[in-house]
């Protein structure tokens, strides 16, 4: 059996093929805005391997409620009974990207501490930051890991003492509402700091961002940072304390005793200051005298970038069973 899975985020749509051992064979990216929709791609991937799939399993940055899903960070429509009658496919499965994740925690090895603890029987949480920000929650009920998705990432979102500014200012860019995904992602949080803060430093630590083109803006940041850049670092400081506290936030929403996962892009491209500053585990620990029950709770990076595709199909098996 054949199972073609796929991710598609803001930037690109990774696709591969999961056989009969569930070993997963094939994968490829393309981006987005070089295609027109998904179909596009799934039609080159399956004419370059010469494949036919016996089931599909898709995992989509946005909303889940049908067998039709809107993207709104791509402006595309992705439908299930077009999808099947194109390809030949009885069984196409969306999920929402980040509950793929979750699906595929389980099949994950690879992982880095970024907060030691001790997992006790019980839920986890899965967040993200790429494009967007996701979240997920696994819940554990009767001995089974049961993955959900949530909208999390356009929670409102909640400014540190001292911050208060910064969610005025992100309102009045946003249709008057400032949410998490606009502090904490790689399309719009890192802009969106930038562009608060430059005023608090000299013009010439801001001059070298004019420069870089907005799609790099993050890993520039990054970059600056490391070199000494003081506004980029206190950008990056206040990304890494918020990424901490929707952390915990989610911890604490959905009693995440088991374990916080942080995946996605972003993490992966910041992993020296999860680690290295004290920011995140700040913002994760900053609940005042919820402080005691988040202080056992493991936090651990997960470095799989394939774990989406691998929970995509998991899915699809426990869909078909």
């Amino acid at each position: 059996m054949n199972i073609v899975v796929a991710d598609i985020g803001g930037t690109k749509a990774r696709l591969g093929r999961v056989d009969a051992n569930f070993n997963l064979k094939d994968v490829l990216d393309f981006p987005t805005s070089e295609h027109r929709d998904f179909s596009a791609i799934l039609e080159k991937y399956l004419f370059q391997l010469k494949l036919q799939p016996d089931a599909i399993g898709i995992g989509v940055a946005g909303a889940v409620q049908s067998d039709t899903v809107y993207m709104p960070n791509l402006g595309w429509t992705l439908k299930g009974a077009d999808i099947r009658e194109k390809f030949k496919v009885e069984d196409v499965v969306f999920l929402n990207d980040l509950e793929a994740f979750a699906w595929g925690v389980q099949a994950s090895e690879r992982t880095t501490v970024l907060k030691p603890g001790k997992a006790v029987s019980g839920n986890k949480a899965v967040i993200a930051s790429g494009t967007g920000l996701g979240m997920a929650v696994i819940h554990a009920h009767g001995g089974r890991d049961i993955p959900f998705a949530t909208e999390g990432g356009h929670s409102t979102f909640g400014p540190r003492p001292g911050d208060e500014e910064l969610a005025k200012f992100i309102a009045s860019k946003c249709d008057g509402h400032a949410s998490w995904e606009r502090v904490v992602s790689g399309k719009y949080g890192f802009s969106n700091l930038l562009e608060f803060l430059k005023h608090d430093f000299d013009s010439s630590h801001y001059e070298v961002f004019q420069a870089c083109p907005p799609e790099t803006v993050g890993s520039d940041i990054g970059t600056l940072a490391r070199s000494g850049n003081p506004l980029a670092a206190a950008v990056m400081e206040r990304f890494c304390y918020y990424y901490g506290a929707q952390s915990s936030n989610l911890a604490l929403m959905s009693f995440a005793v088991g374990g916080v996962y942080v995946a996605g892009g972003v993490a992966l491209k910041i992993k020296d200051f999860l680690i290295d500053k004290p920011w995140f585990m700040e913002g994760f620990l900053n609940k005042g005298r919820y402080r005691d029950f988040l202080s056992p709770i493991p936090v651990l990076l997960l470095e799989d970038e394939f774990c989406a595709l691998r929970g995509s199909a998991k899915k699809v098996l426990f869909q078909l069973s």
